[in-house]
């Protein structure tokens, strides 16, 4: 089909998919941009993948193919030539069945775009012969601009002698275009016969119809899989607490008192186990049933339904007379059902803001559903949801152990240049943290309702029923958090994870390196884990043991902060006509490469700990183990000899204490640095006098890397050196008087980059806050093509949330833009007030843009 831009058609785009349940929908002049991320989710019903390509040499255009997400489409090539844009695609359909498909868009002739017919036929027929013997079956369509059911035109003419003589049918008959003539064309070689049923125009999205035909394949099955599930709102509460009261669980002695030996523990923890899980099995069974992925519009009502009927009539009626009265009654019935399907749409989106009661959390989460494309974890060479789960839970095991394997032949290198710089020394004026605090009942309680409510697999109870029995089970989970503090020790069934393998970062193309693995655990764990955490981050800020220049989790810090603190020290040290060397370490798998002994030491030399509560560390550090789950299917078990769980709240706190040895190094080295987490910016400055001066800053700095480097091998963490980044930064007179082009990290030479992305924000080497402008006009493109939120932006205002987006990209912005050009200060301006004003429902074009006051 020819859309002439599926921007503003995104309702009835989908709502005519959905209809006739296609399987392949090849779409030409979309008029997508690369920003255009919001409607492509919105084109994109459940069981459908979009793969477009936008043109980026003209404006219009644009080709995209939406597909059944049980198919594997690999882009092969796209290409935007003089006389035509394409897209060459292999769909595979099945096992044994792949299809070559080319999409092909040739825009009319125009005073702006003058292409002759002969510079077309040059350019498809190179297209067509590169692909003629490919030995897939081949499907060539889109709208062609030719007119080829006009037997006196001289080029159709050609166009279909081309086609004959590389033996290709063309097999559109009707006309497709609303004044005549045969535009939009299926292509297929002459002796594959792939087409099923004639091709026949239907649907009108522009001034092009829209052209059905089938294929001949093998038969479709419609995506299927198992959904595991839990009735839990048919539960009695009633009687699942008197069940529970009744329990061996509630009724023994040691379910309100201490345990006072590790077997003891162990054996509290799996009565909990399955007391509860066969409670629950027998109120609420585990319910398994296979659903089938069917696209469907959430809006759609019996008024739809009825007007949809009604122009389908009138369809038919002007198609058998062809008369202009017939052609006018068609169009009104169509533009009602646009009409109409517009608005159920805006009251859907309205009601599913309205459903989020305000909460900030569930407003952004509802946002990123509504507004970024989902990244499923979809490796088309598995069958095996099993098999997949060993291979990524194989792979992250290994790939630890291959990193260390490195870095012990790395330290063996370089023994003997190594200088091991010993941990500082605990100041004995502070008390040492020996023994965690009990928890009341009360406390826990507390800690309940603080904490989220999320279950995992692990669960011998969901947590949304667990905390109606509260009453009842409260005392035994007091007993076991308080038991495992006073015993330094934490039970077996508490140490294994599933692991949900994600995306590093959204967009990444989904392969094993680009996963990350993030540890779900018992719920009961998890709340000793924050009983743990509290109090040894209470321990070492009270003791005054957290790194200065650490900026990650710790309250009254964040990314700002960590941001304010560096690129005020290099607006400081500019305005001193001073220029800056920024380094942006990268490392490889930081939180797994942990090793414990190392970490465990480092708790007690320089952190104090000791006593029951270090070997509760020594016992949570121990013997931990986890298996990866795909779509409920279980890998096998792998032991966790190294590393922190990430997704745990103690995981994070346990790394800032085992990479707070990287400030003892840099010290002596640089006076500025600063660090969240495992980014870390190292900088110096300098004036740019002379070469001496030059040498010594890249000297010192060099020196610093080389240093952090063997720490980190010592420590074995490992260092990116290719992915580390290097920008030298100050003003444009300044940086005219230097010649430092590069810097060695470790083995390689890296070289100064004119921007860098820092922490979220982005530093350019003149400050001027170009790119972060550039970045927050994209965020806020939504603004400006508010496909989603022009039809419910005042319920978004009264919950907060536009007003949030709006802020949120500033902020990381407006801390930054110092010394900022005028120009850009006025595009951040603009787009400020262009918000104010849709937040007042004000209508205007802005021309010029005073300060304003925010």
């Amino acid at each position: 089909m020819n859309a002439q831009s599926l921007r503003n058609k995104t309702t009835d785009f989908v709502d005519y998919v959905c209809e006739n349940k296609f399987d392949l929908v090849a779409v030409t002049e979309t008029w997508l941009q690369k920003k255009d991320d919001a409607v492509r989710v919105e084109l994109c019903p459940a069981g459908y993948k979009l793969v477009d390509h936008p043109r980026l040499k003209r404006g219009g255009g644009g080709i995209g193919l939406l597909h059944r997400d049980s198919f594997r489409v690999t882009r092969i090539r796209t290409g935007e030539e003089e006389s035509l844009d394409y897209s060459e695609l292999i769909i595979q359909l099945s096992t044994s069945c792949k299809l070559r498909t080319i999409i092909v868009y040739r825009s009319p002739p125009s005073v702006g775009h003058r292409a002759s017919m002969s510079t077309f036929l040059k350019e498809f027929s190179d297209i067509l012969e590169s692909v003629i013997l490919s030995k897939e079956c081949l499907l060539v369509l889109g709208d062609f601009n030719v007119h080829v059911d006009d037997s006196i035109d001289a080029d159709a003419m050609k166009f279909l002698d081309l086609l004959d003589s590389l033996g290709l049918e063309q097999h559109v008959t009707q006309p497709t275009h609303i004044h005549g003539h045969t535009l939009d064309l299926i292509i297929t070689r002459k002796m594959e016969s792939l087409i099923g049923s004639p091709p026949r125009s239907c649907h009108y999205f522009s001034d092009h119809a829209a052209v059905h035909s089938s294929i001949r394949i093998e038969k479709l099955v419609t995506k299927a899989k198992k959904v595991t599930y839990r009735k839990t709102k048919n539960v009695d509460l009633q009687c699942l607490r008197q069940d529970l009261a009744v329990s061996d669980l509630c009724t023994q002695e040691h379910s309100e008192h201490l345990i006072t030996n590790n077997e003891g523990l162990d054996k509290l923890v799996c009565s909990y186990n399955t007391v509860l899980s066969s409670i629950t099995n027998s109120h609420a069974p585990l319910t398994t049933k296979v659903v089938r992925s069917r696209p469907q519009v959430p809006w759609y009502n019996k008024e739809i339904a009825e007007a949809k009927r009604k122009r389908r009539r009138a369809e038919r009626v002007w198609r058998r007379s062809g008369s202009a009265e017939d052609l006018l009654v068609f169009k009104r019935l169509k533009n009602h059902v646009t009409y109409i399907s517009n608005k159920a749409r805006k009251q859907f989106y309205v009601n599913f803001i309205n459903e989020q009661d305000g909460d900030q959390r569930k407003l952004f989460k509802a946002t990123k559903a509504l507004l970024l494309p989902k990244s499923d974890l979809f490796f088309p060479d598995y069958h095996n949801n099993t098999a997949l789960a060993n291979h990524i839970g194989s792979y992250f095991h290994h790939k630890v152990i291959n990193i260390r394997e490195e870095l012990d032949v790395a330290h063996a290198s370089h023994d003997e240049r190594v200088r091991v710089i010993d941990d500082p020394e605990f100041n004995t004026e502070h008390d040492r943290l020996s023994n965690f605090k009990e928890l009341t009942q009360e406390d826990v309680h507390q800690l309940i309702r603080a904490s989220t409510k999320k279950t995992c697999m692990l669960d011998p109870m969901p947590t949304s029923l667990l905390t109606n029995c509260l009453e009842e089970i409260l005392p035994v989970i007091t007993s076991m958090i308080n038991s495992s503090l006073s015993l330094g020790y934490v039970p077996t069934e508490w140490k294994a994870a599933l692991v949900d393998p994600r995306l590093k970062k959204p967009g990444y193309n989904v392969s094993f390196p680009n996963l990350r693995p993030v540890s779900n655990l018992q719920f009961v764990a998890k709340l000793t884990e924050k009983v743990v955490c509290n109090q040894t981050q209470d321990h070492i800020l009270r003791s005054d043991l957290y790194p200065v220049l650490q900026s990650a989790y710790r309250t009254g810090h964040s990314t700002e902060t960590a941001l304010l603190k560096v690129h005020n020290d290099i607006l400081l040290n500019m305005n001193n006509q001073k220029v800056t060397l920024l380094v942006l370490l990268d490392l490889s798998s930081a939180f797994d490469m942990v090793d414990h002994q190392v970490l465990l030491r480092r708790l007690q030399v320089t952190f104090g700990i000791t006593g029951n509560a270090l070997e509760w560390f020594r016992s949570y550090l121990s013997g931990r183990s986890q298996r990866v789950v795909i779509n409920g299917s279980h890998s096998r078990e792998f032991p966790l000899m190294y590393g922190v769980p990430q997704g745990s709240c103690l995981g994070p706190l346990l790394f800032i204490v085992y990479s707070s040895k990287l400030f003892e190094v840099i010290k002596n080295h640089l006076p500025d640095a600063h660090a969240y987490a495992d980014d870390t910016q190292l900088y110096i400055s300098f004036k740019p006098d002379s070469t001496a001066s030059e040498l010594e800053a890249v000297t010192l700095l060099q020196n610093c890397i080389a240093d952090i480097k063997t720490w980190m091998i010592v420590d074995k963490l490992k260092l990116n050196d290719d992915k580390t980044e290097f920008i030298i930064i100050g003003t444009r007179a300044q940086l005219n008087k230097i010649k430092i082009t590069e810097l060695r990290i470790g083995q390689v030479m890296v070289s100064s980059v004119s921007d860098a992305r820092n922490l979220g924000s982005w530093f350019d080497n003149i400050l001027n806050g170009l790119q972060a402008v550039k970045r927050l006009d994209e965020l806020q493109e939504f603004e400006r093509h508010p496909s989603k939120y022009r039809q419910c932006d005042r319920t978004y205002w009264e919950n907060g949330i536009m007003e949030e987006r709006q802020k949120r990209p500033r902020l990381s912005v407006t801390p930054l833009e110092g010394d900022a050009d005028e120009i850009n200060i006025d595009k951040l301006n603009h787009a400020e007030l262009k918000a104010k004003l849709k937040q007042m429902n004000v209508k205007t074009r802005i021309k010029n843009v005073d300060r304003l006051s925010c």
